[in-house]
């Protein structure tokens, strides 16, 4: 370092060189000296790296460590649990055993009490389903005389020309459906007084009930050609769960009490059910000592005994009671090809 040297009396220039010097020298100081606070930083720094990477060292030898002390701890663990496992399992199934042989036995009883009981119930259920179709049965056959019954009231409400000759305690004149379809000619001869004209006309009305094919058993059969012995009195019994019409004109119960009475009958007999027959037809106003020339004639009293015998058709081609029980009517030519049969001729 130079100084620059003062020159004459000039003490300010003196002084101006001076502090010029002093500024040289300190900033050539300040520029060469040692940078005491970079340093302490550059320190500060460096010592703060080491610290972070020793840490981080120690950070992942912690983590490795307790990586392995949990594996270690959780196969253990699992050991562990395994055998608790297995010790439970032992007398578990030991009592697993023990409890299934104990259902087996319970089970056992309990097929046995069942079937016991359900013994005990079907016996009980069919002494009650007995009891169930008799009572049925009972009640069916009482049905079908209320359905005869009201029947006959039927027919007595619309009864369209009752004779002057009917009885005046008359209240019912019915008898039942047509016993059969058979259109046989057989020989079967009405014992009652009234002719030739009665004779063909009661064979016809055979016909159309069903009972002419049975020749002289015709006075024994019942509805549905049951057959019955005693002719002392009307059977008055339901054939078939369905109907008690009886005899050769297949005489309903009541009919027959009120017919028989009116001409004193004391019996069923042949000569009892022809008398009865000829009356229930004269009593719809048919001369029955007549025979039939014509159709028209013969048709016109068929009509007039149709409610008198379900089996005779009305002027509409159809049972007086149809729909009722199930009556049904003969064809009109039927009866007559039948009646011709019966006269040896043929109707005009």
């Amino acid at each position: 370092m130079r100084f620059n040297s003062v020159k004459g009396s000039d003490y300010s220039s003196s002084a101006r060189a001076v502090n010029r010097n002093s500024d040289a020298a300190f900033d050539a100081s300040r520029k060469s000296s040692f940078d005491f606070t970079k340093t302490s930083k550059a320190a500060i720094n460096a010592r703060s790296t080491e610290r972070q990477a020793a840490m981080k060292g120690q950070g992942l030898k912690d983590v490795t460590q307790i990586k392995a002390d949990t594996l270690v701890e959780g196969t253990q663990l699992k050991v562990d649990t395994d055998k608790a496992v297995s010790d439970i399992k032992r007398p578990a199934k030991r009592m697993a055993g023990v409890v299934a042989g104990l259902g087996a036995l319970s089970t056992g009883a309990i097929n046995m009490k069942e079937a016991r009981e359900a013994k005990a119930e079907r016996a009980s259920l069919k002494l009650e389903r007995d009891k169930i179709t008799q009572m049925n049965k009972d009640i069916q056959a009482q049905s079908v005389k209320d359905r005869e019954m009201l029947m006959e009231q039927y027919r007595s409400s619309r009864e369209e020309d009752t004779p002057s000759t009917t009885p005046s305690t008359s209240t019912s004149t019915s008898t039942s459906t047509s016993t059969s379809t058979s259109t046989s000619t057989s020989t079967s001869q009405p014992l009652s007084s009234g002719g030739k004209g009665w004779t063909a006309l009661g064979s016809t009305l055979k016909f159309a009930e069903g009972t002419f094919r049975k020749g002289d058993k015709s006075y024994n059969t019942g509805y549905g050609y049951n057959m019955f012995d005693d002719l002392s009195k009307h059977p008055d019994k339901v054939f078939n769960n369905t109907s008690a019409a009886a005899g050769a004109y297949q005489f309903m119960p009541k009919t027959w009490s009120r017919v028989s009475d009116h001409l004193g009958l004391k019996d069923f007999s042949p000569q009892s059910q022809e008398l009865a027959g000829e009356q229930l037809a004269k009593w719809r106003g048919v001369d029955t000592g007549k025979t039939y020339t014509t159709r028209a004639g013969f048709v016109q009293d068929m009509y007039k005994m149709a409610p008198e015998w379900a089996s005779i058709p009305t002027s509409k081609g159809k049972s007086y009671y149809d729909g009722i029980g199930g009556n049904s009517a003969k064809p009109m030519e039927d009866l007559i090809s039948f009646y011709e049969s019966q006269v040896g001729y043929k109707l005009k």
